[in-house]
């Protein structure tokens, strides 16, 4: 993708450079989400959308959040603090900060694991306010078993920030392919015994495992971070000057989780589950890319930033344009096709044609968060490589103001759909706010190019859209298993020609170097396989 290459020295903002770590990143992030998918279709089809399974999931709400809110803020400050210390003071010095990170990320990680422990009873009351009071005790037990992913995430995101930074994409990879794969496992070896508590069993063990190979790979390679309670205090207080909004910001839009399941444990039983399923459909089809990108190009956009280098602006706008295009049909053919997609991913045991219909609607909703989730990396790491934590402290604040009044208007209004439509709604409000701050710092970073794309690719898609959705949502009788993917088969790819023929008709230029670019790609590997 020549129109997004940066003609500096180091790493720069192209196909290329970014391209094979993020497809490295991906493979990983979708072997453990196929891992994932088939352990969540394992517990659907024998508890269904049921008030044991809403009962787990508002247990893992809290050691979530917490665990979030402590890694994700100093994932993101960790970063450009440890490319500069290893910069102007070498990789001696480098360790020894990453290590002073690791030590207290531990330290309060463990000390948040202990106040679940002792509270359990309020921290279920916080998190899943409408349970029935026999579920809201299940949940109190189902806390105290998953209550280490807190900290055991808080370290292994640490440790992966930390190959992030030294650009090893290779153990993060296999780590997101691990995690997910233990898990599944112990959830089968245990269901007969424990039930749903062998799946909060599962979720601890998989972080275990994904901790030890990442710490044993740093290890190996003679990367192993120097621990220390202390650390140089000029660089100290730059670092927590970043890091202190991020995580107050981390804070905030953490609540959205928190916010959007006490909402719908107060819609019903059941309710939490369906969230949770669509969920699944949308975020995770889509999570493993979004991590792959978020953790590539965030280290090359932070070399943008640097004094010596220029091309921040032009090279988040053009990342901008060309997630849009890619990302923009897979959005409205989300909607189009969920209640297929639903059908054959879950409708089988306990999962009824009553739940593929509720999960349907919440997929519908979420959709937008497709294209959201993979713009959100641009937006907030251009920030970030500029150290704009106060910026992105206010965004997150914006971001859980209006979720949680979104939550109720849409959630006591339309139901759990609500719910699901309300994080959308929130998170294209706050990437517009932070897109309009990045072209105000940054000059050559245009906006009137980026609403030209998302208006031609948004027709573009919606011509094939919409008749894909009256088929499926109007029209379609109930298909069997088979049926069912068959037509998702054959809509897709009437889908796929009719966005490449409006594409070619709106003159979506930024769709033809993508294209290009992936062709080159599979040809050279054709090619290399053919020999």
């Amino acid at each position: 993708m020549a129109a997004l290459d940066v003609q500096e020295t180091g790493p720069s903002l192209s196909l290329g450079s970014l391209g094979r770590p993020t497809a490295l990143v991906t493979v990983g992030g979708l072997v453990g989400q196929v891992f994932a998918l088939i352990r969540t279709l394992f517990v659907a089809a024998r508890v269904g959308t049921s008030p044991d399974l809403d009962a787990l999931l508002v247990a893992q709400v809290l050691p979530v959040i917490v665990g979030a809110i402590i890694s994700s803020g100093l994932r993101q400050a960790t970063v450009p603090a440890y490319l500069e210390i290893a910069a102007g003071r070498g990789r001696v010095e480098a360790s020894r900060f990453a290590g002073f990170v690791l030590t207290w990320s531990a330290i309060v990680a463990v000390l948040g694991m202990g106040l679940l422990y002792l509270f359990p009873v309020q921290a279920v009351a916080v998190s899943g306010p409408g349970l029935a009071t026999e579920t809201s005790q299940d949940a109190v037990e189902f806390l105290r078993i998953v209550a280490p992913i807190l900290g055991l995430s808080v370290l292994w995101v640490t440790l992966a920030t930390l190959c992030q930074a030294d650009r090893l994409f290779a153990p993060i990879a296999f780590g997101l392919a691990l995690n997910p794969i233990v898990s599944f496992a112990v959830t089968v070896a245990f269901w007969g015994s424990m039930g749903l508590q062998g799946v909060a069993l599962g979720l601890d063990l998989g972080y275990v495992a994904t901790i030890a190979l990442v710490a044993g790979y740093l290890v190996v390679r003679g990367l192993r971070p120097r621990l220390a309670l202390t650390y140089d205090r000029d660089q100290l207080e730059r670092f927590v000057r970043h890091a202190l909004p991020l995580l107050a910001g981390a804070t905030v839009v953490q609540f959205n989780l928190l916010a959007d399941r006490a909402t719908a444990s107060i819609l019903g039983p059941g309710a939490v589950s369906s969230l949770n399923y669509g969920q699944l459909v949308v975020l995770e089809s889509i999570g493993s890319l979004n991590t792959a990108w978020m953790l590539v190009l965030y280290p090359t956009l932070v070399h943008l930033a640097q004094p010596s280098r220029a091309g921040l602006g032009q090279g988040a706008e053009r990342a901008l344009r060309y997630t849009i295009v890619l990302f923009m049909p897979v959005v409205v053919a989300a909607a189009a096709l969920a209640p297929l997609v639903v059908q054959v991913a879950f409708e089988r045991g306990a999962f009824d044609a009553t739940a593929t219909r509720t999960t349907s609607v919440v997929v519908a909703a979420l959709a937008p968060m497709i294209l959201l989730t993979m713009v959100q990396p641009v937006l907030t790491g251009a920030h970030n490589a500029r150290r704009r934590g106060g910026l992105i402290a206010l965004a997150a604040g914006l971001n859980a103001a209006l979720n949680v009044i979104l939550d109720l208007v849409f959630g006591l209004t339309i139901g759990v759909a609500g719910v699901a439509l309300s994080t959308s709604v929130t998170i294209a409000i706050v990437a517009s706010v932070l897109a309009v701050q990045l072209h105000r710092w940054e000059p050559d970073f245009a906006i009137r190019p980026i609403v030209s794309t998302t208006a031609r690719s948004l027709v573009a898609s919606l011509v094939p859209g919409a008749v894909v959705a009256v088929v499926v949502w109007a029209l379609m009788p109930k298909l069997s298993l088979f049926g069912a993917v068959g037509a998702l088969v054959v809509l897709a790819a009437f889908g796929v020609g009719a966005y490449l023929a409006m594409a070619r008709l709106l003159r979506l230029d930024e769709l033809r170097p993508v294209l290009e670019a992936v062709a080159r790609r599979f040809g050279r590997t054709f090619e290399a396989g053919a020999r």
